[in-house]
């Protein structure tokens, strides 16, 4: 009966005295984790601190993968809309579109840098047109202002420089011309510096006229004007470009037309 009374007491007493460094431990911020006889203590609070962080980067590189999956897909869908017409027609329109769109991607994001991170100029042509020593130009408005210039404009995607000329003189002249001549590239920068122009300057003979036909918008007319008139209105000029091809032209500048190689599989100069 001692000896059991002693066991219990020794046993008694252990379980109390390990409750009570437990409670303890407790108090003092850890807890108490046993397994197969080992002890290893943690802080009440510990947390992992940098889950929060991580979690936050995470989701918003989530997000950031949507928006760009978002952005490929609506240009999907532009490409799509714009294709040509071979491939406008139905469900395997779209399938073509699908296909011909991640080809042009892969072909710019493999083999090219960023289109917004290459500085490009404006690709423009003109025609100096000469008649009874006048020349044909056009009065435009721009910006409320009435300016003079050759038949000029931009060039437009998929076309080469000869076609451009001709349908520019057309559009703002209403006359059928045909290139006689290369003149030149001109390089000019506007006064605030924030435009870049290039342009490829053509002679051009008159062939007939359209005074029906309906010019492009912002052109008042069609004039005839002689060097001497065009010097006079120097300060109505589009650009200085317009009096420098004249007199190129008058100082018998000329450049063969095949200066200009079409690689595109565009047509030459009708």
């Amino acid at each position: 009966m001692y000896v059991q009374h002693h066991l219990g007491s020794q046993f008694a007493g252990h379980g109390e005295k390990r409750l009570q460094n437990r409670d303890d431990e407790i108090h003092r911020g850890e807890i108490v984790v046993e397994q197969h006889h080992l002890v290893k203590r943690w802080p009440l609070h510990f947390r992992p601190r940098f889950f929060k962080r991580e979690a936050m980067l995470m989701f918003g590189l989530v997000l950031r993968l949507l928006g760009h999956a978002l952005a490929i897909v609506l240009q999907m869908v532009e490409r799509i809309i714009t294709l040509p017409d071979a491939f406008t027609g139905g469900c395997d329109s779209i399938m073509w579109g699908l296909m011909y769109h991640c080809a042009s991607m892969n072909q710019t994001t493999s083999d090219y840098p960023e289109s917004d991170t290459i500085w490009r100029p404006d690709v423009t042509v003109a025609c100096v047109v000469p008649r009874d020593g006048r020349f044909l130009l056009v009065e435009e408005n721009i910006r409320g202002e009435r300016v003079l210039n050759q038949p000029a404009g931009h060039l437009e995607p998929n076309e080469t420089l000869f076609a451009a000329a001709l349908r520019e003189t057309l559009e703002e002249t209403g006359w059928d011309v045909t290139l006689s001549d290369f003149l030149g590239v001109y390089q000019w920068s506007n006064p605030d510096g924030n435009r870049h122009f290039l342009r490829f300057a053509f002679a051009a003979t008159p062939l007939r006229h359209d005074p029906t036909r309906t010019l492009d918008s912002g052109i008042e007319r069609a004039i005839w004007l002689s060097r001497d008139e065009i010097a006079a209105a120097a300060d109505r000029l589009r650009s200085p470009m317009v009096l420098r091809n004249v007199d190129d032209w008058l100082g018998g500048k000329r450049l063969p037309l095949d200066a200009i190689v079409p690689m595109s599989g565009g047509v030459g100069p009708q």
